[in-house]
């Protein structure tokens, strides 16, 4: 017996300790932010004076000279850990959409994904916080060349446990434990948090201009959050529009997506949940040039964790599961930006020679803009991008390129491919142009790997991706 004993104390005392460290190395199942009254911040104090970012830490709304931010936290089920956080946030909005001389807000949400949360100094959080900078200086420009007062920009953080332990080396063993759990956030509350913010849209622009907007970014297994709140969604509207162009014979039916715009990037779900969606976008080959876009879905070519590692573990989850063709098996088993058959474009850096030649073609926006750049990793920083404020001056001369541009170039050129520093190129000519739904393969130097959403050429592309949009729902809703 004492030998049976010392042999089964040896085997399990490796186990032992390793489910120690599991549980020491285990963050807190509890919210970061609490509903505290809004408080004023900016970036430069965030990153200078401890004892102030302790203050802004337990704030869940962030009001900055250029921005606000809002934080919403969902429990592993998916349930807010607070209503009051969405109650504050929702009055904040209405707040900033009535502010002196606003035009309405623009409202973007990002959901981030694994090894993130809504810390106050999360990478994902500071990095978002320079987006919004970036953000405001775009929206300076559209007012500018339109001659209209500014929307204000507010951000909305939706924070989930997506960094569930802490130890180097384990934090890759959450990797699918976190996988299920993003799914599971997503099919809780975070579909009524943005329903409630889509309504809250529609409200302000029955009551204004109707120029407020709503964009919802999901990163990684935030994706994964962010698709499976509003994929039904974009299924039931989607067949309504498509049933609506047949019954009618009107090619100039739009389809209306969720908010305005949702953004896809790294997207760490399987490519069969999205099958669906591809067909009924592809069932139509006549897309009006006034269709904005409605998802657009984005990942790298080098992006190991979901081109190597994901099917690896999809394959293992689906051992026992029948299929009928070995297409439904890679869909299965392949990430969605992965999976070739349901790409529709390519994204790929424009020479730099091509996108600084002859007063900027591509927009003035192609490296000038934010005026950003790189820097090292700091307290509370993004140590990615450093987006200056760009002063009136600039924001004039920039305005006036643009004019210059549209009217030169935007008839001639029908639907444009070029944005910012990037071209995209639809796949073949079975893709029908000003196709809603985008499925984009991007070269390393646009998206590098997984976690490199932050660089400046990736943000220079999306903002001005947004400028088009922006203009083309404008014109749909032109008499």
């Amino acid at each position: 017996m004492r030998r049976y004993l010392q042999v089964s104390c040896s085997v399990f005392h490796p186990f032992l300790a390793l489910f120690l460290l599991l549980v020491a190395g285990c963050t807190p199942h509890a919210p970061y932010r609490v509903p505290d009254p809004v408080i004023q911040t900016n970036t430069v104090n965030l990153a200078s004076d401890p004892e102030h970012r302790d203050q802004v830490a337990t704030h869940n709304v962030e009001r900055h000279p250029e921005f606000t931010l809002g934080f919403v936290e969902f429990d592993d089920q998916g349930d807010f850990w607070s209503r009051t956080q969405v109650d504050t946030l929702q009055q904040v909005i209405l707040d900033e959409a009535h502010r002196g001389g606003s035009h309405g807000v623009l409202m973007v949400v990002f959901i981030h994904g694994w090894k993130h949360n809504a810390a106050v100094c999360d990478e994902n959080v500071a990095c978002f916080r320079e987006v919004l900078q970036s953000l405001y200086n775009l929206e300076r420009l559209r007012a500018a060349e339109s001659a209209s007062p500014a929307r204000r920009i507010v951000g909305v953080y939706a924070g989930w446990r997506g960094l569930s332990v802490t130890p180097v080396g384990l934090k890759e063993l959450s990797f699918w434990t976190r996988k299920s759990t993003a799914h599971r956030v997503g099919g809780g509350q975070v579909l009524e948090l943005l329903t409630s913010l889509e309504e809250l849209r529609d409200r302000i622009n029955a009551t204004g201009d109707g120029n407020s907007k709503l964009i919802s970014i999901g990163h990684s297994f935030g994706a994964a959050v962010t698709y499976s709140a509003v994929s039904n969604l974009f299924l039931e509207r989607l067949t309504r529009s498509n049933v609506q162009a047949v019954d009618d014979g009107d090619r100039d039916v739009l389809a209306n997506g969720f908010g305005d715009l949702v953004i896809l990037v790294n997207p760490a779900f399987e490519a069969s949940l999205y099958s669906g969606i591809h067909e009924l976008s592809l069932a139509r080959d006549d897309w009006s040039p006034r269709q904005p876009a409605a998802l657009f879905v984005i990942s790298s070519e080098t992006d190991t964790a979901t081109g190597k590692a994901f099917p690896i573990g999809r394959h293992l989850s689906t051992l026992f599961q029948r299929t009928r063709s070995p297409e439904q098996k890679a869909a299965l088993t392949t990430s969605l930006g992965n999976y070739v058959p349901y790409r529709t474009h390519n994204a790929q850096k424009i020479p730099v020679e091509t996108a600084r030649g002859e007063h900027s073609r591509l927009l003035p926006d192609v490296i000038e803009l934010t005026q950003g750049q790189a820097r090292g990793a700091g307290d509370c920083q993004c140590s990615y991008i450093d987006t200056q404020i760009l002063s009136d001056r600039d924001i004039q001369r920039y305005a006036e390129r643009l004019t210059d541009y549209r009217l030169a170039t935007d008839k001639r050129l029908g639907e444009r491919q070029k944005y910012g520093g990037v071209e995209l190129q639809r796949l073949n000519d079975e893709i029908p142009p000003y196709l809603p739904f985008l499925v984009v393969g991007a070269a390393d130097d646009i998206v590098t790997q997984h976690n490199g959403i932050y660089n400046q050429l990736f943000i220079d592309f999306m903002r001005a991706f947004l400028l088009e949009m922006d203009t083309r729902s404008e014109s749909s809703v032109s008499p």
